[in-house]
């Protein structure tokens, strides 16, 4: 096969295929894709995602075949703390906008995202290869890794789009910051007898944080965050002993909970690189920032950071070091700030959920004067549909 590409993505997940499609559209771009996994086998994760404002109109120019079909809105997301009254709204008729975001299948966006690579002539794929080193960070060469044997790539860019355990990161020699919860989080799809009405919820507890993400008329993404002692417990209950015990911290705002999907659990970390940006490699998604998902901030982050960079390097004289050298410092800078602040924003939000220095009686009082300010209230908002850049 051809051994030289101007970029070299590592890893094809929702972030990589992402990057890849907003890529393909620059055409004197010749781009490889490679992912461990094996990428003509249909994606079968069961999870969901929640797509801000921004990443659904970054997805919809792409023209993502029945989209509009399979993605449930959000209109309003209501912020409660359990056992206090009041509660802080975010509503899309007050942003004048149709929905704040959108949840979707993430099997349907890789999977469609997938389908659509096929479109382009300047993208080849590498399934079930793993990259097993590489050389000269400033000139990449990389040797890959499967079934036909080694394979030695020559780029002009790396980009890592790996995850958490990154081998670009790792082979860069990039550390991480690391940040432990000492929380997991429980996820599943339930089932309720009343309608969400394109509602989201997330209600925070003396042991942890609940969200619940509208996926279809009568199904919700459930997400529960508690203590690792509490976690084994949970998931040692019968379907029925779980539902009931997550309808009893919820409340009854939607019914009965009458169903669930099998639950996954995993802990919850914060990893941030040191750089996102070494030489000629560059790290997104969770190789670049591993959030907690109380906000609903990582992938949307990592659509935003894509935008910059295609931003940023479409016009780059890909042969010309100097000119590559100067789009990666203008793509750094044009993250900074968004990055800073949804990080920030995120660990202070997931540290409140195990704080309980803070009486709950306080925490909503300040979640009803943010209710009640609407200039503070409507910043809120613009950040949580990822409208800060």
């Amino acid at each position: 096969m051809e051994n030289k590409f101007d970029i070299v993505i590592v890893g094809a997940g929702a972030v990589g295929l992402s990057l890849a499609c907003a890529l393909a559209n620059q055409a004197k771009f010749k781009i490889l894709l490679i992912d461990k996994r094996d990428l003509t086998a249909p994606a079968k994760t069961g999870r969901s995602m929640a797509l801000s404002f921004s990443s659904e109109r970054f997805y919809k120019r792409f023209d993502l075949e029945d989209f509009a079909k399979v993605a449930t809105p959000i209109e309003e997301v209501i912020t409660t703390i359990q056992g206090q009254f009041g509660s802080l709204r975010m509503r899309a008729s007050e942003m004048q906008v149709m929905a704040l975001g959108q949840v979707i299948s993430l099997d349907f966006l890789e999977n469609t995202l997938r389908k659509k690579l096929l479109e382009f002539n300047n993208i080849k794929s590498l399934s079930e290869t793993y990259l097993e080193s590489i050389a000269h960070p400033a000139k990449p060469l990389l040797k890959l890794k499967n079934k036909s044997g080694q394979i030695l790539i020559e780029a002009k860019l790396v980009i890592g789009t790996d995850g958490s355990n990154s081998q670009v990161a790792l082979n860069a020699g990039i550390n991480y910051s690391v940040t432990e919860y000492g929380h997991q989080a429980l996820i599943n799809h339930v089932t309720t007898s009343k309608s969400h009405q394109n509602r989201a919820f997330e209600r925070f507890t003396q042991s942890g944080a609940l969200a619940l993400l509208p996926y279809g008329p009568c199904r919700n993404t459930f997400i529960w965050t508690v203590p690792p002692d509490k976690a084994t417990q949970l998931i040692a209950m019968s379907d029925e002993a779980y539902l009931e015990a997550a309808e009893a911290q919820f409340g009854f705002k939607l019914g009965k909970w009458l169903n669930g999907s099998p639950r996954v659990t995993y802990p919850l970390t914060q990893r941030i690189a040191h750089k996102s940006v070494h030489q000629r490699l560059v790290l997104m998604g969770n190789s670049a920032h591993t959030l907690h998902p109380v906000a609903a901030q990582g992938l949307n982050l990592s659509v935003r950071d894509i935008s910059s960079f295609v931003k940023c390097i479409s016009n780059t004289d890909i042969n010309d070091d100097v000119a590559i050298s100067k789009s990666l410092e203008a793509y750094k800078k044009q993250v900074k700030q968004d990055q800073h602040l949804t990080i920030t924003m995120t660990n202070f939000i997931a540290k409140q959920v195990s704080n309980h220095r803070y009486p709950a009686s306080l925490k909503a009082l300040i979640l009803r004067g943010l209710d009640h300010n609407e200039l503070i209230k409507k910043a809120i908002t613009r950040a949580a549909m990822g409208l800060n850049r």
